[in-house]
């Protein structure tokens, strides 16, 4: 199998897997398992053990060291895998995880 193949299966795979996901949410799905998605998100993406994120809960993004570029993937994986759109004047008022979570939950709870 040629490797241009391999990674259009593993691409495939990946949005199906977030297919699945934006139905769970969809379904209603708890707050926990948002939090539980968001984490994974930006522990991948910021390329940190979800450990590190967790005990910067409470304080400022910036203390993680994570670049405008980062948070700007954060920001489009969250949007599509919640099927959600971020407003962009609410992004400076998220300073930590906790923020990010919250707000989250309340555009997934009005989507509906």
């Amino acid at each position: 199998m040629k490797k241009s193949t391999s990674k259009k299966i593993i691409s495939a795979k990946k949005n199906m897997k977030a297919k699945n996901k934006i139905t769970r949410i969809a379904k209603g799905v708890g707050e926990g398992e948002i939090r539980k998605e968001v984490l994974e998100i930006v522990s991948n993406l910021a390329k940190l053990p979800k450990e590190k994120i967790e005990k910067y809960n409470k304080d400022d993004f910036n203390e993680l060291g994570l670049d405008s570029f980062t948070l700007v993937e954060i920001d489009f994986s969250i949007e599509n895998t919640f099927d959600i759109d971020i407003p962009q004047d609410s992004l400076p008022g998220i300073k930590n995880f906790n923020d990010l979570v919250t707000l989250i939950q309340t555009l997934v709870k009005k989507r509906g």
